[in-house]
């Protein structure tokens, strides 16, 4: 039997710890992150799409992440534009990824709902941490400076996400909280 069980939540709230849980429970895991990497390579159409839409943001055949992302966490509209490019193609492989597996999969997707992929999901977890949290684990995992970091919070309204979500999990505390919160919700569903 398969069910799929979407993750969501806001940049530095703790989605990848609350997959690695599941991994270890022997769910399997979609990564829209990686996704999103594989259908930007170098010679996929979503790279031409963005090459064609964003100057300046593709040297040598290879999309150059951090130009994109000054770009896109700075304009709303930009954001929506490079959405727009790229859910389309990361839907498909979510699809494709999900008709091969059976058990539990999580689509760990950070624009879950954003992409409209929550209609791939059973129920939709959302993990949020306080922001004083999320800045620490942004700035330390990616080595943004303090603006860089405020950009990235910034350019997503989360609000709307966790009212769609069928469970939020608080993610501020230690991981051994994260994971027994993440125990109940299993019990529960």
């Amino acid at each position: 039997m398969r069910r799929v069980i979407g993750l969501t939540g806001g940049i530095g709230a703790g989605k990848s710890a609350a997959a690695l849980y599941f991994k270890n429970k022997g769910a399997t895991i979609i990564d829209a992150d990686q996704l999103a990497r594989e259908v930007t390579a170098p010679g996929m159409p979503a790279l031409t799409e963005i090459e064609a839409s964003f100057n300046g943001v593709v040297k040598d055949g290879i999309l150059d992440r951090r130009a994109l992302g000054k770009i896109v966490f700075n304009n709303p509209a930009k954001m929506k534009l490079l959405e727009k490019i790229t859910h389309k193609y990361i839907n498909e492989r979510f699809k494709e990824l999900i008709d091969s597996e059976d058990g539990i999969i999580i689509l760990d997707a950070p624009l879950l709902f954003e992409a409209g992929a929550e209609k791939f999901c059973d129920i939709v977890i959302f993990v949020k941490a306080d922001e004083n949290v999320r800045k620490q684990r942004i700035t330390e995992r990616d080595n943004l400076t303090e603006q860089e970091t405020e950009s990235r919070i910034a350019a997503r309204n989360l609000e709307p996400c966790m009212k769609k979500s069928d469970f939020i999990v608080d993610n501020s505390g230690s991981i051994t909280e994260l994971y027994a919160r993440l125990d109940e919700i299993l019990r529960r569903i």
